[in-house]
C-alpha cells in the first residue's frame, strides 16, 4: 500500500472541511509537509500502547538505517545530528552528534544557546556550568571535590649514580651523571636529564653526596639547571674542618616553573684547586609535578 498525507483522529475528520485544513486538540494546524498525523497514541507490535505517544514492543527501531542492531539505532551523517532537544523557543539544549572524523559529540547548551558541558571523543571536553562538579558527592563546595581516593599519572622520577663520579673536574660545571633509575612514572628521564612532558610547577630535589673536597678553592657550586634558570646552592669550604672535607652532603629543593619539553639536570662545579672530589652513589636526584 502506498499512501500520502494521511490523518488520524477525531479532531482530523470533519464533514465540513478537509481533514487537512483542521487543528489538533491544542489548536494546532496540521504541518502541511506532513504525510501522516496521528491523533491518539501508537502501537507497534502491541493493541495496547496505554499511555503512550509511541509504543513499540518487540524488534528494534532504526533512524536513518534500515538494520538496526538494538533497541533504537540512529544513523548520523558528519557533522549531522543523531539526538537534538529543543527548548520552546527552539535553542537546541541537548544534542548528540557525528563529526566529520566520525567521532562522537556530546553537548548541552543553555537558553542563551552557550555550551555549558561538552564530551568530545576526539577534540576539547568541559564543564563551564558556572557551578561545581562532584565526584562522590552532590553537593560539591569547590570547583573540583573528590569524595575519595585519585590516582594520578603524573609525572615523576627518582634516580641515583649507578657508581661513584670520582676526582670531578676543576674550573668548570661538571653535570651529575645517574646511572641508576629509582623510578619513573612517565618516561621523562633520560641521559641524565628530566624533560617535562607538559606545563608546570615542579618540585625537583637533590642530595649530593661527595667525599674529598679540596680546602682550598674559594667555593663550590651545587646547580639544578633547567630551561628558564639556573637554582644554586654555593659553599665556600676553606672554613670547613676534617669532617666535613671527608663527608658533606649537598641538599637544594626547588619550586621550577618549567613548560612542557622544559629540561632539568644537576651539575658541580669546583671553583679551583685540586681534582679530588667525588660523588658517591648514594646521592639522589627526584622531582614531581605539583600543578
Amino acid at each position: 500500500m502506498r499512501a500520502k498525507r494521511i490523518a488520524i483522529g477525531d479532531t482530523y475528520f470533519d464533514g465540513a472541511e478537509m481533514p487537512w485544513e483542521a487543528e489538533d486538540a491544542d489548536g494546532n494546524p496540521i504541518d502541511l509537509n506532513a504525510d501522516l498525523v496521528v491523533e491518539g497514541n501508537v502501537g507497534i507490535g502491541t493493541t495496547d500502547p496505554g499511555t503512550a505517544v509511541l509504543a513499540v514492543i518487540g524488534g528494534n527501531v532504526g533512524i536513518g538505517t534500515t538494520a538496526p542492531g538494538d533497541t533504537l539505532d540512529v544513523k548520523a551523517g558528519a557533522d549531522t545530528y543523531g539526538l537534538r532537544v529543543l527548548d520552546p523557543s527552539g535553542t537546541i539544549v541537548i544534542g548528540a552528534m557525528r563529526s566529520v572524523s566520525a567521532a562522537g559529540l556530546l553537548f548541552l547548551r543553555n537558553s542563551s544557546n552557550v555550551p555549558t558541558i561538552q564530551l568530545s571523543a576526539t577534540g576539547n571536553s568541559f564543564f563551564n556550568t558556572g557551578g561545581n562538579v562532584g565526584i562522590g558527592t552532590t553537593a560539591p563546595s569547590t570547583k573540583l571535590e573528590v569524595n575519595g581516593i585519585i590516582k594520578t599519572q603524573n609525572p615523576q622520577f627518582s634516580v641515583r649514580p649507578a657508581s661513584a663520579q670520582s676526582d670531578i673536574a676543576v674550573g668548570a660545571p661538571v653535570t651529575v651523571i645517574w646511572g641508576d633509575e629509582v623510578y619513573d612514572r612517565g618516561n621523562n628521564f633520560t641521559s641524565n636529564i628530566f624533560t617535562a612532558p607538559i606545563t608546570g610547577m615542579y618540585q625537583l630535589n637533590v642530595s649530593l653526596v661527595t667525599e674529598g673536597l679540596d680546602s682550598a678553592p674559594t667555593g663550590y657550586n651545587l646547580a639544578i639547571v633547567t630551561s628558564n634558570r639556573s637554582y644554586l646552592y654555593w659553599v665556600d669550604p676553606r672554613g670547613f674542618s676534617g669532617d666535613l672535607i671527608n663527608g658533606y652532603t649537598f641538599t637544594l629543593s626547588v619550586l621550577a616553573d618549567m613548560d612542557a619539553s622544559d629540561t632539568a639536570y644537576v651539575t658541580l662545579y669546583q671553583t679551583t684547586g685540586t681534582a679530588q672530589t667525588d660523588i658517591t652513589a648514594t646521592s639522589n636526584f627526584s622531582g614531581f609535578l605539583v600543578v
